[in-house]
């Protein structure tokens, strides 16, 4: 099982209030992610922080299945994830700064986690 980053632009889906009514969420498959595979969701701005824990629960799903809600252009290409809503962090557990302090690079395409970062979010994530 493999520990991810997955980007999420509020301006193009807002996450934040998906969540508030749903319990999945489908994401572009951009890397190997593999059903079982743990996510953490970077929300970008204006929150620049790890909001969300998910795990992978469907891959290579078509664009032409996924709602529109989720702003996939009709004719896009790559294949999608469902990721399940596992846990919802307290603001500020996660933020950008402080994952860069601990190893990250930015967030702009998904990442394995490893190294200082990992250990970091498992040491902050223990405590909750």
């Amino acid at each position: 099982m493999t520990k991810w980053m997955i980007p999420c632009n509020v301006k193009n889906f807002n996450i934040v209030e998906h969540f508030k009514s749903e319990k999945t969420a489908f994401f572009k498959r951009n890397r190997a992610l593999a059903v079982g595979d743990e996510v953490y969701i970077y929300v970008a701005k204006p929150f620049s922080e790890v909001k969300y824990k998910g795990h992978v629960i469907k891959t290579g799903i078509p664009a032409n299945e996924i709602d529109i809600k989720y702003g996939v252009p009709r004719g896009e290409e790559k294949s999608f994830i469902e990721v399940e809503l596992d846990k919802v962090f307290p603001e500020g557990t996660f933020t950008g700064k402080d994952l860069m302090d601990h190893g990250l690079g930015q967030v702009v395409n998904q990442q394995i986690i490893r190294g200082k970062t990992e250990e970091y979010i498992l040491a902050i994530e223990n405590q909750l």
